[in-house]
Order: structure tokens, then sequence, then C-alpha cells
């Protein structure tokens, strides 16, 4: 099978589709109907396309028994399409190979939507169930020849790809735009005879039926309220687990994606559930999965097996990352493509069997992370320390300042302390609901995120708090001090214990009473101080030989024309410019709407000109010295500019707005949903406008050296990101269809200074300032040839740009976090 031939057809569509202008790429699964038509009609039954579209106009009533005309009525956009649109869709299906139709139709089909759902934009293209991921699933739970299946939450009823044709299977799906698409699948796996209905499993259960297999794949993003027999709210999840063991026969399994943070709940509902799980012995396996296992999302899940008739007393976890390969390029997501299932099925897996009373002593957390990891002989921290109580604000008026996650240390070869003076003011606070009052001494810790960036603070000026940061009081200062505390906290053992006890497909999170289970390394008092010092000893030199290579660095650039010039005064002047501005903002934000008459001021009568007006002639004039100062420098400097913290969703979709607006003879296709999410803010150290000038670099050289002008082609620019949370970075990944670069133009030629080659060669300036900012933000880069071996495979991309930044971020809106049930 050509798959490039396959992507090219397809992307001739999807550019048809984007020029008619109304059909959103969720609609882009138009192309399965027609594909499944195209066969049904023209190539199974050979009838004229002309006859075929005919047929398809017919608003009224569609004169035609077949199951794939029977869906038309959910392709509503199919309505927007002329006699003449269909029969251009139509002749594109004519350019791939008849055999397609005749022998590998299943496949065909199975790619062309492999293809569409990898789309940046394509909504509901998050949990895409890679076939290989079954395979995976179904092969570790030992499923084998089942008779009768139930498929709630059918998603695009990937399973049936599982099944043997003669199995009883019933599916439901509640989203029709996934539902269409499912019924798709069965018909183009000549599964007609499976029952795949269009309804809801939690109204429509069928709770008098009995199954050998009930298999789903949770929606496990999507809040969806469930209530138990009670009328009390539970877990989708737990709902579900309860119907399951009611309908599944003796001896039948249950196999449910699941999200992580849900085997490790701490509500009352679920823990009885666990309780009854493990009690009862029906727990078979727990399957632990890396993030980037489903498409467009790097959300982590697991996966749950129940088995009623389990023999061994014992539950295996088992921990797939290991075994799993991830892209070298183009985000963290699971390489499925190259993956060999033949190759992977072998043991021991990197498992462990725990016994039932390990599980108990363990509160019944099922999520497995917390059985991997080797046993350590340490104090638990509840031995040594106690949690600070909440205290909500009463009255404000001795507090200034505010103090978040981002505030909290991040370099574990110091002991970092909280800065008073550098914490932003209370003022910049637009809601007071999450933020305690903290007034003691005691070692500041994050329950967000994954790391705990523990922190001394000294309690001597009261702040308000993030709820999600703890306050530990140390219970005896002789046993133990803060210094070595803060230490100890920070170091990689620590950390492998808050990795094994954080939960959460999105926003990871750390319970208090796990936080008070984690044991550290506690020595004297006196090897305290030794160790604590020699640690400071080591940072302090490290600091040193730091400040050496900074003034070695400075001296060869003092040699440089002009240096003198820009080192003396460019940074003022760069301050010049970012005080006058930011003076005119606070100005005309927070005083003019107080004040209406504040610009129109002046000193007196005899004066020419007006606040407003002597404010923006300063603001003028300082950009104006600062670009000369600059024109007069031979090199571009990028720390000649002010950085601060850039929330990089916003300012990424507004710069590409602005940019697609200006080029509509470019797609631009932009998806930043996975460095996007309502419970956090995710930020970066940097200069906007030297940003902008690192985008627009990229863009030009897109433009000028990846697209042909002169010939019709489909020219498009996808743009998304991920996060990396073990490195703390954020990645922006641009690539562009088109040319890929030159074989003889390397990586490292692009970022030199003055190197070009070809007839549209620039200045040779491009790369070489692209580089720069991106080293003064702190951060890598790279460029991947789609094309080559490190590409991605059946894609029509040439070339991705890919930006690593370290980021920062704020957490907002957490008050459904499950925090009600823990003592601070």
């Amino acid at each position: 099978m050509d798959k490039k031939k396959i992507i090219e057809v397809n992307t001739i569509i999807t550019s048809f589709y984007s020029r008619k202008g109304f059909i959103t790429p969720n609609d882009y699964t138009l192309t399965l109907l027609l594909l499944c038509i195209y066969k049904d009609e023209a190539i199974d039954k050979n009838r004229r396309i002309s006859e075929i579209v005919h047929q398809l106009k017919q608003v009224d009533e569609y004169n035609n028994p077949s199951e794939l005309f029977k869906l038309l009525p959910n392709f509503r956009v199919l309505s927007f399409f002329t006699s003449d649109d269909l029969i251009q869709i139509f002749t594109y299906f004519s350019l791939l190979e008849k055999s397609y139709f005749e022998n590998q139709f299943s496949e065909l089909f199975d790619f062309i939507f492999k293809v569409i759902t990898e789309s940046l934009s394509f909504k509901n293209g998050a949990f895409i169930v890679h076939p290989k991921l079954m395979k995976l699933v179904f092969d570790i739970a030992m499923v084998k020849n089942v008779q009768r299946v139930y498929n709630p939450f059918a998603s695009n009823a990937e399973i049936v790809t599982e099944l043997k044709d003669n199995t009883e299977y019933f599916g439901q799906e509640y989203n029709p735009e996934i539902w269409r698409v499912g019924k798709l699948r069965l018909w183009a796996h000549q599964k007609i005879g499976f029952n795949y209905v269009l309804e809801s499993s939690i109204e429509n259960w069928p709770s008098e039926e009995r199954f050998d297999l009930i298999f789903s794949r949770l929606p496990i993003l999507n809040r969806i309220d469930v209530k138990d027999t009670f009328g009390d709210r539970i877990d989708l999840e737990n709902f579900i687990i309860q119907q399951s063991l009611s309908t599944v026969k003796i001896g039948g399994k249950i196999i449910l994606f699941v999200r992580p943070a849900f085997l490790s709940s701490g509500r009352k509902a679920d823990k009885e559930l666990f309780r009854k799980l493990v009690d009862e012995n029906l727990v078979e396996k727990v399957l632990i999965f890396p993030t980037g296992v489903f498409r467009h999302t790097n959300v982590a899940t697991n996966v749950l097996v129940l088995n009623t008739a389990k023999l061994s007393s014992k539950i295996e976890f088992i921990d797939i990352d290991n075994y799993l390969s991830k892209y070298r390029n183009r985000k963290l997501y699971i390489d499925w493509d190259s993956f060999e299932l033949d190759n992977f099925l072998f043991q021991p897996w990197e498992s462990v069997f725990v016994d039932a009373e390990d599980i108990r002593k363990s509160d019944y957390n099922l999520q497995g992370k917390v059985y991997f990891l080797e046993e350590l002989h340490g104090t638990p921290l509840h031995e040594l320390v106690e949690v600070s109580k909440r205290r909500k604000p009463e009255n404000l008026s001795d507090i200034s300042k505010v103090l978040t996650v981002r505030d909290l240390g991040k370099d574990s070869k110091i002991l970092p302390s909280i800065n008073y003076d550098l914490l932003e003011p209370i003022s910049t606070l637009e809601n007071l609901m999450y933020y305690n009052v903290l007034d003691e001494e005691g070692i500041l810790v994050s329950l967000i995120g994954g790391t705990l960036n523990a922190t001394y603070f000294s309690g001597k000026h009261a702040v308000l708090s993030h709820q999600r940061i703890a306050l530990l009081k140390i219970i005896d200062e002789d046993v133990i001090s803060y210094k070595y505390l803060v230490s100890e906290l920070n170091k990689d053992y620590v950390q492998k214990q808050v990795e094994a006890q954080v939960f959460g497909s999105v926003v990871r999170d750390l319970r208090i009473n796990d936080l008070l289970k984690i044991k550290i390394n506690l020595v004297s008092s006196e090897l305290q101080t030794e160790k604590i010092e020699e640690q400071l000893s080591y940072a302090i030199k490290e600091l040193q030989d730091e400040i050496q290579k900074v003034d070695k660095d400075f001296q060869i650039k003092d040699a440089e024309k002009n240096a003198i010039l820009r080192h003396k005064i460019a940074g003022s002047v760069s301050n010049l410019e970012f005080f006058a501005t930011n003076i005119q903002h606070i100005l005309d934000r927070k005083v003019l709407p107080e004040f209406p008459q504040l610009f129109s001021l002046k000193l007196n009568d005899n004066q020419l000109l007006n606040l407003g007006e002597l404010i923006e002639n300063l603001v003028k004039d300082s950009r104006r010295i600062t670009e000369e100062v600059r024109s007069q420098t031979e090199d571009f400097v990028a720390s000649e500019y002010t950085v601060s913290s850039i929330e990089i969703v916003p300012f990424l979709e507004n710069y590409f707005k602005n940019v697609g607006e200006k080029n509509p003879n470019i797609l631009f296709d932009i998806n930043l949903n996975d460095i996007k999410s309502d419970d956090f803010k995710v930020f970066i150290i940097g200069n906007e406008d030297l940003f902008c000038i690192l985008l627009d670099n990229l863009i030009s050289n897109i433009k000028k050296h990846g697209f042909n002008w002169g010939k019709d082609e489909v020219r498009r620019i996808e743009v998304s990101g991920s996060m990396d949370k073990e490195f703390g970075t954020t990645t922006i990944f641009i690539s562009n269809t088109g040319n890929p670069l030159p074989a003889n133009f390397t990586f490292e030629d692009f970022k030199s200074k003055g190197i070009k080659k070809g007839k549209k060669g620039g200045s040779g300036m491009g790369g070489y300032i692209i580089d720069q900012i991106i080293k003064y933000f702190g951060g890598d880069w790279y460029i991947v040839d789609e094309t080559g071996p490190e590409g991605l495979d059946d894609t029509d991309l040439a070339t991705t740009f890919e930006i690593s930044l370290p980021y920062q971020q704020e957490f907002v809106n957490l008050d459904d976090l499950q925090i009600d049930d823990e003592e601070i």
C-alpha cells in the first residue's frame, strides 16, 4: 500500500475542504463516509459517479437500503456541498489503486482515519486508541475467544479489530460525532452484525444481560456526573466497575482504561470499592502506561483488569514505561507505528506481584507505582514534622505579599528560601478563595506539579499562600534542622517517592497523607551540620566557577567593535524603554479610570505639551535611542533586552492569529492543548519582542525556502506544544509542508553566523539570531527533517523546528481537587 500516495490524496481533499470555508476539522470524517460509499457503489456495484452523487443529493429521501446511506443524516455538512463538489471528491478517490478498495479496504479505512485524526485541530483525536495498544492490552490480559462482549463508552469502536466475526458484540457511544465513525469502522471491517448504538451507557446499562468480557476506554478527561443509588456523586469509573461486576459472567473479565488518579483516590466511595475488589480477590492486573499513549495528549492512563475467577491471591502491577519507545521528536508520544508486538511479549515483565495484605497496608492504593519503590529504611516525615493548619485571611491590613508555587526554589544544590521582597504584591490577586495566611517558620512544599521544591520560610512577615502549598513545622529541632530537612526533601531519592505518590491525568497532585509517608535519611545533628556545610561549599565552588566563566566571556566580548558602548549603556538604554512603557501602562490602566483628566494635565499654562504628550514622546525617544545604540553595534546581542514572565499560550495564539491574517494563502494549524489547561498557566522567562523576532525569522525561512510559490501546492504550517515534566521544559513545534532543508545544509550551518547556501540564501543571520535568542532564554532547539529517518512516518510535513524552553506553572481554579479530607 502506497501510504505517501494516500496521504497526498487526503491532503488534496483536506485542502479542498479548507477552501470551502464552512467545514471544520472534526467534519473531515466525511471523507470516510464518502470513501465507503465509493467502494460500495462505484467499485462493488460499478455505478457511475454522477449516479451516486444524484442519490446523495436527494434531500427528502434516500432511496438506498445501504447501511451507509442511513448514516447520511448524521453528516449534515454534506448538504453544503454541490454535486460538482462531490464529483470532485470521488474523482480524487479514483487516483488510488483499485486493489485498495477490493482487497485492503479495512487497512485503507484505518490508515485514512489515522491521517485525519492526527490533524492538530481534530477535536476528538485526543484519545484515539492505536490498534497496537489495543492488541497489547488484550494479550497482556490474556483475552481469547470471548463470545459475548459489552463495550460501554465504545468510542470509535476500536475494539472490533480484536474480535472475531461471530462475536456477539454490544457497544454504546453517547457522542454522535464519534459514533458515526464507529459505524463506518464496523462497515469497513465487515462486521455489520455487531450491535453498536448511539446512547448513554449510564442511562441504558444492559442490567439483565451477562457478558464474557466488558471493555471500555472511558472518557477519562470528560467530567461526567454520575450518582449512586443514594443520589451521591461518584466517579464514572466507580459506576462502571460496580455495574460491570453485576453484569459480567462468572469467569469473565473486565478491562477498563482509567485515570491513575482514580486508582489512588481518597474518596470514601472509591476506598470502599477498592476494599471490595481486593478483599474479594477480583483484581488480576494493573497496567501502568506512561504519558503519550494517546494521540494529541500527554495524559497518562492505567488499565485495570478484573477477573471474576482469579486463582492467585496476588495482584500483578506491570509498569509498561520502559518497554515503549517515544518519538525522538514532535512531542513525547509513544511511537506505536514502529512498535513490534511479537518481540514485546516476553517474560519476565517489569512487574511486581503484591499480596492483598500489602495493598491493605497501603490503604488500598491500586495506582501501583508505590509498589515498585526499593525498600527505604528511613524516617517518615510524620515522625518529624507537623503540617500547619489552614487559616483563611480575615484582616489583610498587615499582609502585602502573595506567595505562589512559582516562588518556591528550583535549585537542589543550594538551600532555597523565600525572599520576601521579591514576592508579588497582594494587589495582583483576582481571587482570594484559594489562598491562606502563612505567618510561621517552616518548610514550604508544593502539593502540585509532581515536585516538592522544598523552600525555607522564616515566617517573619505574614503572606498569603496558595492552598496547594503546605507548611511543614519541625516537631523537635534537636532531632532535625530546617537546613537539613530542606536539603533532603530536594534530593532525588525523595523525588522518586513523590513520583510514586502523585496522581492526576493533567495536574499531578500530592495528598498530605501521602506526603507524610515519605521517608528521609536521618543522621545525627553533628553529621547534619557537616553534610550541609559540604553541600554549601560545593555550591559556592560551582558559583565561583560560573563567575569566572562569565568574566572570561566578557573579556572576549570586550575585544569586539563597539563593545565598550554596548556593555556600558545598552542595558540601561533597554531599561529606559522598559520603564517608560510600564509607567505609561500603569497610568493608563490604574490611574486614568479614576482620574479621566490625567493625561491633559500641564505643569503650568505656558507648557506646550500635556502629560500624555510628554509620556508618548518619552516612549518614542527611548525606543529611538535603543534602536540607534543597537544599530551601532557589530553583533546581535540578545542580553540587551529585559526579560520577564511570558504566559506562553496566549502569546503564541495571538502571534499566529496575526500572522495567519497576514498570510491567507497559508493554512495555519494551531493546537496548544498540551500546554493549555483550565487548572494551570504556563510561563517562560523571556522577552516578547525577542520572541517575535525569533518567530518572524522562522516563518520567513519557511515562506522563503519551504514553499514553492510558483506551483499549486498545499502550504501548511502546524504549531503544537508539549511539556516534559521530568526536565521542566516546554517544547514548541513549528512544522511545515513543502521542501526539506537542502541535503548539504546542516543544523550547525543554519545556526552559524553568515553561512548561506542556494539561490535563495539570505544574509546567513536568521538562524544565528534564532540561536542567540533561544540560548538567552535558557533553552535549546533542533531541526528535524521529517522526510528522513528522524521524522514521523505517514506525514506530509517536510521540516519541524523544535524549541525547548524552561517553564514555570501557576495553578488556578483548584477547588475540585481532593483536599477536603486532609487535615491541614
